[in-house]
């Protein structure tokens, strides 16, 4: 079971934690003490995003990384959309810097954040070693898609239309693959 080491910045920080016995993420905290942040909280205007300090330093073994994942709660118990501003974080391996959470308020209305309030989640996942190899032409893979971005999960295409997307996109990466060189 691969470790998730956590270095506390402040007497008062917060570890993430496991709400349920059986939770995939840590749940990270939201680090607003009284001397930098008067109220313990941020006003989020609407459409903007900020930087929010969890109070942590974070960081897990060799052939993992760290992924923070924004909290479906953050969104669901409140009348706004509030999101990590870039989906998904990565934390490499060798960040050794204080964790904090790029929150994006894509709503309308003003949102507060609140020292300790729980605003992201983090998963330890493997990394695979990989080694980039430059090739003329992908290798060939036996499947059954027929057409590129968006192309799986939308309404059944008949054969005509299956034949066009494929010669659109035949076409569209030589183009590509033509600019790039």
């Amino acid at each position: 079971m691969p470790k998730l080491f956590v270095q506390l910045l402040h007497k008062d920080s917060k570890a993430p934690v496991k709400s349920t016995t059986h939770a995939s993420g840590y749940d990270v905290y939201a680090y607003l003490p009284f001397d930098s942040h008067p109220a313990k909280e941020i006003r989020l205007e609407p459409h903007t995003t900020t930087i929010v300090p969890a109070g942590i330093k974070v960081a897990t073994e060799l052939g993992h990384d760290i992924k923070m994942f924004p909290r479906s709660g953050l969104a669901a118990k409140r009348d706004s959309s509030l999101t990590l501003s870039n989906a998904v974080g990565v934390i490499d391996l060798d960040f050794r810097h204080e964790l904090k959470v790029l929150l994006h308020n894509s709503s309308d209305n003003w949102v507060m954040i609140t020292h300790e309030e729980r605003i992201a989640q983090l998963l330890v996942q493997v990394v695979p070693d990989t080694e980039l190899t430059i090739v003329d032409q992908l290798p060939d893979i036996e499947s059954n898609r027929t057409g590129g971005f968006g192309s799986t999960g939308t309404h059944e295409l008949s054969k005509d239309k299956q034949k066009q997307a494929n010669e659109l996109n035949k076409t569209t990466m030589n183009q590509i693959i033509k600019q790039a060189h």
